[in-house]
């Protein structure tokens, strides 16, 4: 039986498996496009009402109807080949050269070198990634150079090896302004292969994720008028380790204020300022009863770093991951995950941006029938960096 995730998934420097493939040029947003239906569920028996995980279900989707048309479903097909072919070839390199390549300690786990973004984050990104080709069965073992047992056995060690380095189980990272993130990677990484995992790694992994997700039972952080720092793409990835925790362990007695939080830090990472004041309602809630402030503009767009960042406005993607998450769970997916996406998408494929002010030549930010990147004011991180847009 082939399992299949449904509106996935990551663009990481590993590169992932990528459902959303539109081309942007025939104006249609990545949020409106494509219906399924779930034809046959199947998940793991629950045998008694414990917060202990659950493994995510298994199932078959069958596609109801498109919006695009043959030309959307060809370009879909090859950049899902492509991407394909992408993290394959990515991970032919990341394997040896950034995993293996690490010394062991006593217990046979991996040595980091240190608790930072550069120490932890890329390990992080590539047990999700890992996970998620091993799941989809995308490996292709002449490629990268090992079959898929010897895969899952580094991938159970590289998440055995986060997991017992986080700070809930003695080791010496988490609890940071991005921990969460490194988190989310991780947590969900290990649960697409729950029933493979040891007990042991089992526990600490389900450790990290309470810790960390109830750290943001509190009030995500505004940027309102700021133009240095927006603070979207952390209330969002935060939100992810939320609908982790709530998806995963849903008898646990925060389940439920993860939830709720998990809307409230998604609502808050792109929302503008008429939102505070809007009766819209939302996962039951009117949007003004939701947030106490803003980060976005009313036309779509952030500031982040002092300047107009299409960067950090792709990093709306995050809060699409979340209903995935729950969906592997045989949950209902939050509303909040999609406020304002359309907005966004609409501003980087149709908002013109004159030259002057703005740096030449101008014009829209997705770029039509070109694969590059218009920033309106320039970048401080690389114009290559096209996979933050694969996704969004």
């Amino acid at each position: 039986m082939k399992k299949y995730l449904i509106i996935l998934l990551t663009c990481f420097f590993t590169g992932g498996i990528i459902f959303f493939a539109i081309p942007k040029k025939q104006g249609v947003s990545p949020i409106a496009w494509e219906k399924f239906s779930v034809i046959s569920l199947e998940s793991q028996p629950v045998q008694k009402k414990t917060w202990l995980a659950y493994t995510p279900l298994k199932f078959f989707i069958h596609k109801q109807s498109t919006q695009a048309g043959e030309q959307s479903l060809s370009a879909k097909q090859n950049l899902l080949s492509k991407t394909k072919q992408l993290t394959n070839t990515s991970l032919k390199y990341v394997i040896p050269n950034e995993i293996e390549s690490l010394e062991t300690d006593e217990q046979g786990h991996y040595i980091f070198k240190g608790n930072q973004e550069n120490n932890i984050r890329p390990p992080a990104q590539t047990v999700m990634a890992l996970s998620i080709m091993l799941a989809l069965d995308t490996v292709e073992p002449e490629t990268i150079g090992k079959n898929k047992e010897e895969l899952q056995t580094i991938e159970k060690k590289l998440i055995a090896s986060l997991a017992n380095t986080h700070i809930v189980n003695d080791g010496d990272w988490g609890e940071c302004w991005q921990c969460a993130h490194w988190s989310f990677f991780t947590g969900f990484g290990a649960w697409l292969m729950w029933e493979d995992l040891p007990p042991e790694t089992q526990t600490d992994v389900q450790k990290i994720i309470v810790f960390e997700a109830d750290r943001f039972l509190t009030t995500p952080r505004y940027c309102d008028d700021c133009t240095d720092d927006s603070k979207a793409e952390e209330n969002a990835w935060n939100a992810n380790i939320l609908a982790l925790a709530a998806a995963m362990m849903p008898y646990h007695p925060h389940t439920e204020a993860w939830k709720e939080k998990n809307s409230e830090w998604m609502l808050a990472a792109f929302a503008k300022q008429s939102d505070t004041t809007s009766r819209k309602k939302i996962d039951g809630k009117r949007l003004k009863n939701w947030l106490s402030g803003w980060n976005i503009r009313e036309e779509g767009y952030l500031y982040n770093h002092n300047r107009v960042h299409p960067d950090y406005m792709a990093s709306a993607l995050m809060n699409l991951w979340n209903p995935i998450v729950f969906f592997l769970a045989g949950k209902d997916m939050p509303e909040a995950a999609f406020w304002n996406m359309n907005l966004i998408y609409n501003n980087l494929e149709n908002h013109t941006w004159d030259s002057p002010p703005y740096d030449a030549p101008g014009g829209t930010i997705y770029q039509p029938d070109k694969a590059t990147v218009y920033y309106p004011q320039g970048t401080d991180w690389s114009i290559q960096s096209i996979d933050n847009f694969f996704m969004f």
